[in-house]
């Protein structure tokens, strides 16, 4: 389990990276990013949002510092999630991490333009680019085809 967060936590990171810093903005003040958690757990307290806090923290980011979370968590109720990914694209946010399939294919549809990170054990789309943004979905298996399209991203 730690081993799939920090894998997890690696490639929400270079998501952001990615997508933080073009070239206009390289020299104004740092930005607080703000992270969108979309899933249907009923408490942001699972083994799996605890491990992805912790491998963000041994990077240096810290909630409430250089990052803001903002959970959207349906509870077990499945139909509660298009409204919450809505309302993750509304505030906005830098990223949505999508907790399992089916919280990545409703992020998929809420939004054109924020990058979808969805977990490894999410089978959804695998690395695709969309015109303004992108789906970003990684398992072990295509980790590093995902790791070269991020690292082309960045440059």
């Amino acid at each position: 389990m730690r081993s799939r967060a920090v894998f997890f936590v690696a490639m929400a990171l270079c998501a952001l990276v990615a997508n933080a810093f073009p070239p206009a903005l390289a020299q104004q003040p740092r930005k607080v990013f703000r992270i969108g958690i979309l899933s249907p757990a009923a408490s942001p307290s699972t083994k799996l949002f605890n491990a992805f806090r912790e491998g963000l923290h041994d990077r240096g980011y810290v909630d409430g510092r250089n990052i803001t979370i903002e959970y959207r968590l349906a509870a077990g109720d499945i139909n509660r999630l298009p409204a919450m990914a809505n309302e993750l694209v509304r505030l906005p946010v830098d990223i949505i991490v999508a907790d399992g399939s089916k919280s990545a294919q409703i992020a998929h549809e809420a939004t054109q333009t924020i990058p979808i990170m969805c977990n490894p054990r999410t089978r959804f789309i695998v690395c695709r680019r969309r015109s303004e943004g992108a789906i970003l979905c990684c398992n072990y298996r295509e980790s590093e085809e995902c790791r070269s399209k991020l690292a082309g991203r960045a440059s």
